[in-house]
């Protein structure tokens, strides 16, 4: 039963304008501008110290736009972007393997339909060829059938990028794509592919650090140190230029060098090396010719992958 009841009138009353004079410059109702408005909308009211937005590019149209405002300052900040080309997948690619593959899509679809690539249930399956998710399916990553819905193979997923040293390998994989990946820092949504979601994890999680990637045969200027590392008979060299006004002390645990999935370190500098101002020393070890080398020096928080 429903009463009679006076049909109300509704009032017409003007909104104020939340657009700030440099927001009238975009469209602040598209993606993905719309969350650097928000973004900077909390910033406007003091909400947080420190804001971020995420998206990778999919496609979007307004991308270029949305860094271009982001970097216009409110009260002397800036919105942060954790930004992905193509996919955001590419950084949960990332903890499971070095990946410089420039995929085209997230996911290969006709229409509405997903053709769940990687699963062997579709005619027009790439196996991974064409979309990241069909390439981390085709290699068990995630198990054929999964998807972003919580299923238990979603749960396993979780349970491994949240392990803390299969996270250390993403934050060094991330560091090494961007290494090898040549791009513009101010424009990264015009190279693929590309993820800096490694800087928000670390912030969320207080494990920020400085990790830096170079190339055999290349002087690296590192911490006032130039660094050059290369094979010459079997041997590996690491040439250490100190160009700083300190000495500079190396122990055991600084230099590591990687083969495969062995781990050695350099046994010989169990009396640790000093490395005075304006001097070279270099460090040598026998390595056998056919193993893939990669060399890892630390210095203090700051990690130098070379291979």
């Amino acid at each position: 039963h429903k009463s009679a009841r006076t049909k109300r009138k509704l009032i017409k009353v003007a909104v104020p304008n939340e657009v700030d004079s440099i927001e009238k410059k975009y469209d602040v109702k598209s993606q993905p501008i719309s969350w650097i408005k928000e973004a900077r909308d909390n910033l406007k009211d003091e909400a947080f110290e420190e804001v971020w937005a995420v998206f990778d590019d999919d496609g979007r149209s307004k991308t270029e736009d949305a860094f271009q405002l982001a970097r216009e300052k409110v009260k002397g900040k800036v919105v942060n972007i954790a930004f992905s080309s193509i996919a955001f997948e590419h950084w949960i690619l990332l903890h499971f393997e070095r990946n410089a593959n420039a995929f085209k899509k997230s996911l290969c679809r006709t229409g509405d339909k997903i053709h769940e690539c990687g699963s062997s249930i579709s005619t027009d399956d790439c196996g991974g060829a064409h979309c990241l998710i069909g390439y981390m399916r085709h290699n068990l990553y995630l198990l054929p059938n999964s998807s972003t819905k919580k299923t238990d193979a979603f749960s396993e997923l979780l349970e491994h990028l949240t392990e803390t040293n299969n996270r250390q390998i993403a934050y060094t994989n991330a560091a090494w794509l961007r290494h090898i990946v040549p791009h513009d820092p101010l424009k990264p949504y015009t190279v693929n592919p590309f993820t800096n979601v490694d800087a928000l994890v670390q912030s969320l999680l207080a494990e920020e650090q400085e990790i830096a990637w170079g190339t055999f045969d290349q002087p690296i200027l590192w911490h006032e140190i130039e660094i050059k590392v290369s094979i010459s008979n079997n041997t590996l060299v690491i040439n250490f230029n100190n160009l700083s006004k300190s000495s500079l002390l190396i122990n055991h645990n600084d230099v590591v060098v990687v083969f495969s999935t062995d781990t050695i370190h350099f046994t010989h500098l169990t009396q640790n090396a000093i490395i005075r101002p304006l001097e070279q020393k270099d460090v040598t070890e026998s390595i056998a010719k056919s193993k893939e080398v990669l060399v890892k020096i630390q210095y203090k928080r700051a990690k130098l992958f070379i291979a």
